[in-house]
């Protein structure tokens, strides 16, 4: 039997036992703690082939922090991506975020790490449009993403997107899903 999550080895041993202890102290200090805040539900593929199905949680801690948890199901395998994301700019139009990532590793390799950066905005008064770029530090490669949300309800919007994934860096795909702010 195949382990899907592999024993972190290393600095990835240092730098998973970091952010947990850092996302715990953050936990401590939120009053309510972890809240689940938005569900994005996606399907991603080329053309008429669907590579992935994915469920993104996002969980508020506070007005600054927040942590994403991505479930990635792609026909075989379940891989999972946690994120700690930092919102160091709001506007009444626009946020950017810092993001440190750890990702179930490739080929049983252990974790990989990243740091990245990600935006989400308003536009046309009601529509969304979102981006995100990581760089994993270990495969030493670029993951990025960027689409539009368009408005089925006040808290419910059908997603358009592209990008790559951390597990298939190779293909571009495109990306349709529904996201409901809780």
């Amino acid at each position: 039997m195949r382990r899907l999550i592999s024993k972190p080895e290393g600095h990835a041993g240092i730098f998973f036992i970091v952010v947990f202890v850092v996302m715990s102290l953050v936990s401590i200090r939120a009053s309510a703690g972890p809240e689940l805040d938005t569900v994005h539900y996606i399907v991603s593929g080329q053309g008429t082939t669907i590579s992935s199905l994915k469920l993104d949680l996002g969980y508020k801690l506070d007005d600054i922090n927040n942590l994403d948890l991505l479930g990635v199901y792609n026909g075989e395998d379940i891989k999972m991506q946690g994120t700690w994301n930092i919102r160091f700019l709001k506007r009444s139009l626009y946020s950017l975020q810092l993001g440190l990532s750890l990702t179930t590793g490739l080929n049983e390799s252990g974790f990989g790490k990243a740091i990245g950066l990600s935006g989400e905005g308003i536009y046309l008064v009601q529509n969304r449009y979102f981006w995100n770029i990581d760089y994993f530090i270990d495969e030493k490669a670029w993951v990025y993403g960027a689409g539009l949300g368009l408005p089925v309800t006040p808290d419910t919007f059908l997603t358009l997107g592209v990008g790559n994934s951390y597990w298939d860096r190779n293909d571009i795909n495109l990306n349709i899903g529904i996201k409901v702010d809780l």
